[in-house]
């Protein structure tokens, strides 16, 4: 998750960018966790 964007003008867009970023990592790893989750009890 390396993206910082060159420029002092887009700070508050790579932040928004960023917070996108990583709401959506947490999507993905959620159903993930989910799936091992029932597996290991199951």
């Amino acid at each position: 998750m390396g993206m910082k964007f060159k420029g002092k003008e887009k700070r508050t867009r790579s932040r928004f960018t960023e917070f996108l970023l990583t709401s959506i990592d947490v999507l993905l790893v959620i159903p993930r966790l989910i799936i091992a989750l029932v597996r290991s009890i199951f």
